[in-house]
């Protein structure tokens, strides 16, 4: 907690009426010996703390971090390879998709006789808004 210019200001003047000027410097000297006993055992109590838990966890928590470290490097290696394959395997279906759309049949194949396919003129022909091979006439 942060006391500021005029909350101490405050305090000042309501210890004034309060306490008095008389008595003032005697409470004033007794509040800033407390207040220094009370950071003394708070810095105590943390550095108590420090020794008793803190140390102990890091000690601890050492041998973990060194029987982990294999681990983290065998998921690392498995992510990357699993994006490699995944990189592999993105463009197998779509390079189809597009071939068949580019031959006017949907890419639904087409059927023997269609024109494209080598059938006769008498055939089928590729109708790009059915998408797939229809009788011709």
């Amino acid at each position: 907690m942060k006391i500021g210019f005029w909350e101490l200001v405050v305090v000042v003047i309501v210890a004034f009426v309060f306490i008095g000027p008389d008595q003032l410097p005697v409470y004033a000297k007794k509040i800033g010996k407390m207040l220094r006993e009370l950071k003394k055992y708070t810095g105590a109590a943390s550095e108590e703390i420090q020794k008793n838990v803190v140390e102990p966890l890091n000690e601890i928590q050492a041998p973990l971090k060194e029987a982990v470290a294999p681990l983290t490097d065998i998921k690392k290696d498995i992510d990357n390879s699993v994006k490699d394959v995944t990189k592999g395997f993105t463009g197998i279906g779509k390079t189809s998709k597009e071939e068949a759309r580019q031959e006017g049949c949907g890419g639904r194949g087409h059927r023997p006789d269609c024109r494209r396919a080598g059938g006769g003129a008498a055939g089928r022909e590729c109708s790009p808004r059915r998408r797939g091979c229809r009788r011709k006439g």
